[in-house]
């Protein structure tokens, strides 16, 4: 028997702030140094997966931009964080303009790699 959640879940979208990264903190590490630091390897992250992807034999990857995923927060509007990942368009769209440059180095050019935006 399926139980019930105690809370509905919430239909807005998200924006991606520090309290996001949270669990990831050392002993002493602030929340903006943590955030900052997995803002730096979530390209690689994304890249090493997306190589695997290639290796195991896949046609193509794509990246999830859409449905209120971590790339979706961050192109979002209501980003507003100020570490240069939010506020104007540039800005927001600087992570998923990185981890479409990181995945596009490992896997090539001549990889399908398709992206979903809402």
């Amino acid at each position: 028997m399926a139980r019930r959640c105690s809370k509905p879940a919430s239909s807005r979208i998200g924006t991606p702030s520090d309290s996001a990264f949270i669990n990831l903190l050392a002993p002493g590490e602030s929340p903006t140094t943590s955030a900052s630091v997995f803002l730096l390897t979530l390209p690689g992250l994304f890249a090493d997966a997306a190589r695997r992807a290639r290796e195991a034999g896949f046609d193509g990857i794509e990246l999830h931009y859409a449905h209120a995923y971590t790339m979706a927060s961050f192109l979002s509007r209501l980003n507003t964080r100020g570490d240069g990942y939010g506020g104007a368009r540039e800005h927001r769209v600087r992570l998923p303009l990185e981890v479409l440059g990181a995945v596009r180095q490992r896997v090539g050019a001549d990889y399908v790699v398709g992206i979903r935006f809402l």
